[in-house]
């Protein structure tokens, strides 16, 4: 078997290196999963909206969905009103959607009850784009006696974030964490966190400048889906009151994998390694190392104009005279050793 398994490999670098694999390529070979693209725009909604979907579908702006299933505890009280509606909607006409709950656990019992909350109002509704926690509300943990701009409060909330997503480890949902760029740069403690990361900075989307700024910011904390306004306007979504209204709106920085079970829920296959987004390996930030890592460097290597990370696509560790990081197909054939479990060098450790 190992024999097979290396002769494999060997194939996939000459493949690999010679130019013959493509993106694509890869991903037929992946039991046809399906790939949305990155730069696709989404939406995130709750009750505060009514949405005509088949407007949404019909306009073809919006990618993607990402539904609040509720907020705080598992209590019935505080499910959204809307999102048995847009599962049942994001089902019938193949929109890809996500889920996220409101979060306001300030101690233990009530992450483990926000967990639960997550768990019964999903069932077996397989979110394709993630399960995330909106973790966001400063003056609800101030009026409950969680200083977040303290050490000790910074320490409890990232503990108990790690709480609710450790409940649903077992769920074969891709898990992630909502919240704003300060949050992620001063408040969390987000090395800690290995989980996807949906990041909220919002430019003046008039300047071409800010845009490109908070762009590379969120990507570079290693963000997968940007929410870059608050205000956005989309055909076919209302107001609570059915008039036209605003809507947040999400872009994908990341190729992500869609798939209906759990071994296609991680990109590339079961033949994945879950990390931290932007460890050691992981290429593409998507939090897991794979063949797509491999393929991704290779078009870079290649001149593609495709988003790297460089510290993480740098698995030799080697540098020029002036301390840059020097990347080459070196690289390329130590991730795919390392997916063989031939390994010259440990990958995954945070970068």
């Amino acid at each position: 078997m190992m024999k097979r398994k290396v002769i494999s490999v060997i194939l996939l670098m000459v493949l690999v290196v010679s130019g013959l694999l493509t993106n694509g390529a890869v991903w037929q070979v992946q039991a046809a999963n399906r790939v949305l693209k990155e730069g696709s725009i989404g939406m995130d909604v709750s009750s505060h909206q009514y949405v005509d979907w088949d407007t949404v579908k019909k306009d073809n702006y919006i990618k993607f969905a990402i539904l609040r299933c509720g907020y705080g505890d598992d209590d019935v009280e505080q499910d959204d009103s809307q999102f048995q509606r847009n599962v049942a909607e994001c089902k019938r006409l193949n929109i890809p959607f996500g889920v996220y709950l409101y979060s306001y656990a300030v101690n233990e019992k009530e992450a483990l009850s926000e967990a639960n909350h997550i768990k019964r109002m999903i069932g077996d509704s397989k979110p394709e784009m993630g399960v995330y926690l909106d973790v966001e509300d400063t003056a609800y943990y101030l009026k409950h006696g969680l200083n977040v701009y303290t050490d000790e409060g910074r320490r409890k909330l990232t503990d108990l974030v790690k709480m609710v997503l450790n409940n649903l480890s077992d769920t074969g949902w891709r898990t992630g964490i909502y919240s704003s760029y300060n949050y992620y740069a001063n408040i969390l403690y987000a090395d800690e966190l290995s989980a996807y990361r949906w990041i909220a900075s919002w430019p003046d989307l008039d300047n071409p400048n800010k845009v490109l700024e908070a762009e590379n910011k969120v990507r570079q904390m290693n963000g997968v889906l940007w929410q870059y306004r608050s205000d956005g306007r989309v055909h076919g979504v209302f107001n609570a009151n059915h008039q036209p209204g605003n809507v947040d709106l999400d872009e994908l920085l990341v190729d992500w994998v869609l798939g209906q079970d759990e071994a296609d829920t991680k990109p590339g296959g079961s033949n994945s390694q879950e990390c931290v987004p932007g460890a050691l390996g992981d290429v593409n930030n998507d939090g897991f190392i794979n063949i797509s890592d491999a393929v991704v460097l290779k078009k870079y290597l290649a001149g593609y104009d495709v988003h790297i990370n460089i510290k993480a696509a740098n698995v030799n560790k080697d540098y020029d005279e002036e301390q840059k990081d020097l990347i080459s197909v070196g690289d390329v054939i130590i991730i795919l050793k390392h997916l063989a479990g031939i390994d010259t060098i440990k990958l995954g450790e945070v970068v």
